[in-house]
């Protein structure tokens, strides 16, 4: 329960600085920025979407650890493809961003690759061949590389050119509030289907929860309006 107590007063100390910065000249962040519908949703879809992928670095390796006849060098260099998937994925999205298809197109494009490999993950078994795990944790990180991308090209775009260097911040914090937030929330999850079914049980179970959040995401991020390049006029002084 002491748990509570510092959700509050971590929900105080947001408050606190959001009023701070909304009457600052120059604020580290300008907040009016989320008053715009579609800048507000992008952010949702990110907390969603990393909730959602945080579950591979959670789960998969305790997976990996049960399958017989693999050995933890193994179960590294398995776990590992989801990371060069979005080392693979991030520098091809930089090339076609822009000039084969917008940032919001991409993003949303990331999003549901991230949404297929999950359920590709929720049909393991311990029979499942090695190449269809590295084939199903490659498309969740290509859709994790496409999405960051997606997602830092747009938050960069939205913020004015004097602020652009807290952008990567920005994505930053969120993904890292969400990081936290995940190793709770999935693992309780994780732990209460567990309870009843057992692991693999719970794993597919849980892995198909990640991935209709993730197509969830998908969804409402297709549907956002559009968000403006830069602030409106006036915040510009």
């Amino acid at each position: 329960l002491s748990a509570i107590w510092f959700a509050l007063a971590s929900a105080a100390a947001f408050a606190a600085f959001i009023f701070r910065e909304s009457r600052a000249e120059r604020p580290i962040i300008a907040v009016g920025l989320l008053r715009q519908s579609g800048f507000a949703l992008l952010n949702l879809v990110s907390v969603l979407t990393n909730l959602a992928a945080f579950s591979v670095w959670l789960l998969v390796a305790y997976f990996l650890a049960r399958v017989p006849d693999t050995s933890l060098a193994e179960g590294g260099a398995i776990l590992a493809t989801a990371a060069a998937g979005a080392v693979l994925a991030a520098p091809i999205g930089g090339r076609i961003v822009g000039r084969y298809i917008s940032a919001k197109w991409l993003t949303v494009s990331g999003v549901v690759a991230i949404g297929a490999g999950l359920l590709w993950i929720s049909t393991w078994t311990e029979q499942t061949p090695t190449i269809l795990r590295v084939a199903a944790l490659f498309v969740q990180g290509i859709g994790s590389g496409l999405f960051q991308l997606g997602y830092s090209d747009t938050v960069t775009a939205a913020l004015p050119l004097r602020d652009r260097g807290v952008a990567g911040s920005l994505v930053l914090l969120t993904r890292t509030m969400v990081t936290v937030t995940a190793a709770s929330v999935v693992w309780m999850v994780f732990a209460i289907l567990s309870a009843s079914g057992g692991f693999l049980e719970a794993f597919q179970q849980t892995f198909r929860l990640a991935a209709m959040l993730a197509l969830t995401a998908a969804a409402l991020l297709a549907v956002s309006p559009r968000i403006k390049q830069g602030p409106p006029a006036d915040m510009q002084g």
